[in-house]
């Protein structure tokens, strides 16, 4: 968990920007395949407005894939 969250930002996130969340659940963590952004403060997918009802622990720019995802996903196929 604090590999992962060590690409991701936990500080107050910009509005309307477009961010990959890192979110966390019983079974670990996971990154939304999709961009979000934060209205207010609640966490939007940034295509269709819906709202993302997930533990977010972390966000960063969407698109600056970290190191660490691409060695995780390598390490699983």
């Amino acid at each position: 968990r604090i590999e992962r969250l060590s690409g991701f930002s936990t500080s107050a996130a910009r509005d309307d920007a477009p961010l990959e969340l890192l979110c966390e659940d019983h079974r670990g963590t996971y990154v939304l395949p999709y961009p979000c952004i934060l209205s207010g403060s609640v966490w939007r997918n940034a295509a269709t407005s819906d709202q993302i009802l997930a533990d977010v622990i972390g966000w960063r720019l969407y698109g600056a894939l970290a190191a660490s995802d691409v060695t995780i996903a390598k390490e699983n196929h």
